[in-house]
């Protein structure tokens, strides 16, 4: 099966090499499966998208004939730089347009298509056949789709919301896409779902709707208009909003390097091309129920008054409710009067320390279990040992960094709130013990 190796060629696959075989043409390059045919049931669009595809359907073909007019080009040893660009954008477009009609096998192919044709080192047979092979596969899906579509003529074509498992509030949805039948499909589901949708096709268009209307969440491309740098600027800018927008990044490039630098800018959720609209829109619901500010109430205790209003500016636009104490000799009043979720107390005040008030909490069968933040200019060692010896939950050091306040308040909230739902349930469990007996 090998045939001859020849006296200088690499080991063929095909037979005979000759003498002088083509080391580049073999470098442990390997076809992958090829065989993409598939059931037509797995190629149908969902009844309700049918008109949506109708519409856009012509564009598609458009983009994939600029495909097979790169591989003819490919075939001649005439390929224009310029054309392998196009054509692989037109891939990476189809990735996600064709993915959110549900058509998942056409999307996979598309994205072997666009990393063949993003590939510049020179295109051997086996490359150009196994690139035509799915380009074939690809006219089959979708004309698989059409042959559905052609035996379900009774189904109708008048178009009608998808229903949804789940109901939202109202609200706002910024969708940032470059690709208007992505954001059409997404604004269809998320609309079923009780949102309002603005849609941005630039950069442009996206500052403007921010600056008009602040969304309660956005749905990014990271490469809309084909641009990752300005993807990840923007995603910073929704992080560092105050309070931060929440965003969930959809790409279609299979990046772990993207989903990196995604997260560290803040993103909330990274969705990979093609995924379903109602997937997306059910990752938004997620990621707005995990990130809405509880409604708590915090209370402040601290003999500088200017702390405290840089505190209740950087607290109350996350809707916090806020009870600023600069008098200590007033804590228990105000504690009872006002029965906050979260304490924050400076350590050093006069008459009454923070860590006087802590203890005086702590041995409180009522208050014991409150969280409590400690802020404080002192770094020493023993100083903080004993903030913690006391019953502290944390300790934030001064200067105070806003962002990291506001992750350490939310985060002892969320861990009192699961304590309470703990004891809940136990206690639930002790009464359905002793009715037992």
């Amino acid at each position: 099966d090998k045939g001859d190796k020849g006296d200088k060629g690499d080991k063929g696959d095909k037979g005979d090499k000759g003498d002088t075989g083509d080391k580049e043409a073999t470098t442990n390059y390997q076809l992958p499966i090829t065989n993409y045919q598939l059931p037509i049931t797995q190629s149908q669009i969902p009844p309700e998208l049918i008109p949506l595809w109708e519409r856009h359907r012509e564009k598609y073909i458009n983009r994939i004939e600029v495909i097979e007019q790169a591989i003819a080009s490919v075939k001649q040893e005439c390929l224009d730089p310029q054309l392998q660009s196009q054509a692989a954008k037109e891939a990476h477009t189809l990735i996600g347009s064709l993915g959110s009609f549900g058509l998942i096998a056409a999307s996979q192919l598309c994205r072997q298509i666009e990393r063949e044709l993003s590939d510049e080192t020179q295109f051997t047979q086996e490359r150009i056949e196994h690139l035509s092979t799915l380009v074939a596969a690809l006219r089959q899906n979708l004309n698989a789709v059409e042959e559905v579509k052609s035996q379900k003529s009774e189904v109708k074509t008048q178009f009608s919301p998808p229903t949804t498992n789940y109901q939202l509030p109202i609200t706002k949805l910024l969708v940032v896409d470059s690709d208007p039948e992505i954001a059409q499909a997404v604004t269809t589901e998320a609309t079923a779902a009780g949102m309002e949708v603005v849609v941005a096709g630039d950069l442009s268009q996206a500052r403007s709707a921010i600056a008009y209307t602040k969304p309660d969440a956005v749905l990014l491309d990271l490469y809309f208009c084909q641009n990752r740098v300005h993807g990840l600027q923007f995603l910073s800018t929704l992080a560092n909003a105050q309070p931060p927008i929440p965003t969930i990044v959809l790409t279609a490039p299979q990046s772990f390097a993207d989903r990196v630098e995604a997260a560290r800018l803040g993103a909330r959720s990274f969705l990979q091309k093609p995924v379903p609209p109602a997937q997306a829109i059910a990752a938004i619901a997620q990621v707005l129920q995990a990130s809405t500010t509880p409604e708590a109430k915090l209370m402040l205790v601290d003999d500088d008054p200017q702390l405290l209003e840089r505190l209740q500016v950087l607290l109350e636009p996350w809707g916090f409710r806020l009870t600023l104490l600069t008098d200590p000799q007033q804590f228990w009043h105000d504690l009872a009067n006002f029965r906050p979720d979260l304490l924050i107390l400076d350590i050093e005040m006069p008459q009454l320390s923070g860590i006087d008030l802590c203890q005086v909490v702590r041995n409180d069968p009522q208050w014991s279990e409150l969280p409590i933040i400690f802020l404080s200019a002192r770094t020493d060692a023993e100083t903080i040992h004993r903030v913690f010896t006391i019953g502290a939950d944390d300790y934030v050091n001064k200067p105070v960094i806003g962002p990291e306040l506001v992750a350490r308040v939310l985060n002892r909230l969320e861990r009192s709130k699961i304590r309470h739902q703990m004891l809940q349930l136990q206690n639930a469990q002790l009464m359905k013990s002793d009715s037992n007996w």
